[in-house]
């Protein structure tokens, strides 16, 4: 698979075209579900926690106009970021 990898060349993923363009992250079927596999099975993935959290800071902050929305009085999405 690594090789097969190496030979695409340069590629960007979605999630970093995403990130780029300063759209909206798909984290919930990215991360929110894994990290809720665990819970209901009882399995502990700190690492793969604090990643989610530090994307969905990243994710939050790069869009300052959902900032302003919710400052303006809209509603933040529920967010499953958490460390620990």
């Amino acid at each position: 698979m690594l090789s097969a990898a190496r030979r695409m060349g340069s590629v960007k993923t979605s999630m970093l075209q995403d990130v780029e363009r300063g759209n909206r992250l798909e984290l919930a079927s990215i991360c929110d579900a894994v990290l809720e596999l665990s819970d209901a099975y009882n399995i502990s993935m700190p690492v793969t926690q604090a990643i989610s959290s530090i994307a969905h800071f990243k994710d939050l902050s790069q869009n300052s106009k959902h900032a302003l929305d919710v400052e303006q009085g809209g509603q933040a999405p529920v967010s499953k970021c958490r460390i620990g």
